[in-house]
């Protein structure tokens, strides 16, 4: 029987809610991804208001790390 994933085992109650996440944008990337990792607690499942996110990824993917990136970068350029 495959294995249930690690983001479907973290209650729902003690999720993040990612809009009360604040990232100082004039950090370095790496930094701001530090910062977010930080105060989300897991990056692969969060709240975004009501709804739950959960983040599943493929071996051969875009890595984490560069998703959250290219998505800090974009925030921080509007």
């Amino acid at each position: 029987m495959p294995h249930e994933p690690i983001t479907h085992q973290i209650d729902d109650n003690g999720l993040v809610d990612i809009n009360t996440v604040e990232i100082d944008a004039s950090l370095p990337i790496e930094e701001r991804v530090q910062q977010y990792v930080e105060q989300v607690k897991t990056p692969y499942r969060f709240r975004a208001g009501k709804v739950i996110v959960n983040i599943e990824h493929k071996n051969n993917g875009l890595k984490l790390d560069r998703a959250l990136s290219a998505y800090l970068a974009s925030i921080s350029s509007k």
